[in-house]
């Protein structure tokens, strides 16, 4: 990830990493700098393997993006101390965790070596936007890095189709993966008898951008919610905290909202909440939607990414349309009203996403980059 030290996509390359050392195996990880490292990438230094961390250019990446590609034109391709640890690296295979398909482009260094060194890489792609366009210098090397992979991962069908789109290019080598759950069990958790008060839970880093976190808040800000009995957490770190918060002052939930910021163990947030709302622009497949449905609750996400492949509206959800405020409130409200429903259709949604979701593809990863 660029954008925060630590999400949900994060879990799948940590896992693939984890294993690989316990086969015994070599492993170099590449991340980019952070003033506080996340424990799970302590975790991995403890069991061997080498850490090496990219400079923190800031959050303006299409400016940085210009910025280098006036530079290379003028001075010829850029030596960056970045990637000096692989320039001389001998590895049997480099797997890259990518939040979108243009992440690289942020680092024109490595595409270079990738080319020039000749090595076997696989690309993991946990997310992607749904309107992704490029430019035509761009979309020659997103194809040509693609191509060249040995395999290409996709969280969701959803987003391969997006991402063939936008590069108008048949992936012959890409499959559908799943992300691990991150809970200590994949039990059921007894749903909540006690619907006097109803707990909405929204399990995601809070980043309006992405997760239209401040959408719900407009929903829920309209007098009719006002009168409703209902509580809403939030579960979650990120930049846009203090914004949400005084979105909260502002919409006078103060009494309605809770910040719990990151829960570790994330069995407990489904003790007490009945339903995950997740109203996101954009997607890969949720790992927060995947451990709710685990443990037993039903979801209302938006038809972004692979939500509508794991949910079925009415069945074991509810599907919003589209992430603005009418659909989303149109959405919550037939919710709210088969409220009586839920813990049936939080059976179904464990029935669902304990048949689709293969909670080892970590290990198929490992697996096909040994061969």
């Amino acid at each position: 990830m660029e954008g925060s030290p630590w999400g949900g996509s994060e879990e799948l390359w940590y896992r693939v990493a984890k294993f690989s050392l316990e086969n015994q195996n070599i492993v170099l990880v590449n991340i980019k700098h952070w003033d506080l490292r996340h424990h799970k990438i302590e975790e991995l230094r403890i069991l061997g393997a080498k850490i090496t961390e990219r400079k923190n250019r800031g959050e303006n990446k299409l400016l940085f993006r210009i910025l280098l590609k006036i530079r290379i034109k003028i001075f010829g391709p850029v030596k960056s101390k970045d990637w000096l640890w692989l320039e001389n690296e001998t590895s049997n295979h480099i797997i890259i965790s990518l939040g979108g398909p243009h992440d690289f482009l942020s680092h024109p260094e490595l595409f270079q070596i990738l080319q020039n060194n000749k090595f076997n890489y696989s690309v993991i792609q946990q997310f992607n936007f749904e309107n992704i366009t490029y430019n035509e210098y761009d979309r020659r090397i997103v194809k040509l890095f693609y191509s060249k992979a040995i395999n290409s991962y996709f969280v969701s069908k959803r987003n391969l189709e997006v991402t063939e789109r936008s590069i108008c290019m048949k992936l012959e080598n890409a499959s559908i993966i799943s992300n691990p759950a991150n809970l200590s069990e994949m039990e059921l958790i007894p749903f909540p008898q006690q619907m006097d008060q109803i707990n909405f839970a929204c399990v995601a880093r809070l980043d309006c951008m992405f997760k239209a976190q401040d959408i719900l808040l407009s929903v829920l800000g309209k007098d009719k919610w006002i009168k409703r009995d209902w509580k809403l957490n939030f579960y979650g770190e990120g930049k846009d905290l203090e914004y949400l918060k005084e979105l909260v002052d502002f919409y006078r939930l103060n009494s309605r909202v809770t910040f719990h910021g990151h829960v570790k163990n994330v069995d407990n947030i489904w003790v007490d909440n009945h339903i995950l709302i997740l109203p996101s622009l954009a997607e890969g497949t949720p790992l927060s939607l995947i451990e709710a449905m685990v443990c037993g609750r039903p979801a209302i996400v938006t038809d972004v990414g692979g939500n509508s492949e794991l949910i079925e509206d009415s069945f074991n959800g509810y599907i919003i349309p589209a992430s603005n405020v009418k659909q989303c409130d149109l959405t919550i409200e037939k919710a709210w009203q088969e409220r009586n429903k839920w813990q049936g259709m939080g059976i179904e949604a464990r029935n669902q996403v304990l048949t689709k979701i293969n909670f080892n593809s970590y290990k198929d990863i490992y697996n096909n980059a040994v061969k």
